[in-house]
């Protein structure tokens, strides 16, 4: 009977050694997977265009990261008729959104009017962008630039053509610009007629 009650004992204790046994983690139970809002605008200088956008569908997003599309409509800002494009996503940045955001441009700047090409965002999608009847292949991103509590955005396409802090469409008739003197929002871009 002694050793019934040693061996009952034995197992009591394993079991509650083996309850009590620390939870092992990984990076990936670790990742933040909300989805947030993420709105861009679009804000014409110095005229009033009409100004469409239209999701094509093509995204890439970092791994495990939450993703529920892009769409689009017309704010007013200033008196103004601004375009406003909100993706539904997650933000956690890495290289994978970032190349391919590479492939998809020629030429991009962010909204801090820096040119170049991104090393990480949170995620990236193409569409079409349509300005008072003129249509162009358009890329934006959502980056998170180091030191900093703010997300930035990038715009860019094929075709598009870097210029003077700012870059512009295919045909040359638009120039988008950030804003160079870090006052504005950094979730808006500027367009003006070339």
């Amino acid at each position: 009977m002694k050793e019934s009650h040693i061996l009952m004992m034995i197992m009591i204790i394993t079991i509650i050694i083996a309850g009590c046994k620390k939870k092992e983690t990984t990076d990936d139970s670790t990742l933040d997977t909300t989805e947030h809002h993420n709105y861009v605008q679009i804000l014409p200088d110095g005229f009033n265009p009409v100004m469409t956008y239209i999701f094509s569908g093509n995204y890439s997003i970092t791994d495990k990261q939450p993703w529920s599309g892009v769409s689009s409509s017309t704010v007013v800002i200033s008196g103004s008729n601004a375009l406003q494009i909100l993706a539904l996503a997650g933000r956690k940045g890495s290289g994978g959104p970032a190349d391919w955001f590479k492939t998809n441009v020629s030429a991009a700047i962010n909204s801090q009017s820096l040119t170049g090409l991104p090393d990480e965002l949170n995620f990236a999608f193409t569409g079409t962008l349509t300005i008072d009847g003129n249509s162009y292949p358009v890329t934006l991103g959502q980056g998170h630039p180091e030191l900093t509590t703010f997300n930035n955005w990038w715009i860019g396409g094929p075709g598009w053509t870097i210029g003077n802090d700012s870059i512009k469409t295919p045909d040359g008739k638009y120039v988008f610009f950030g804003d160079v003197n870090l006052k504005a929002m950094d979730y808006q871009f500027g367009v003006r007629e070339k």
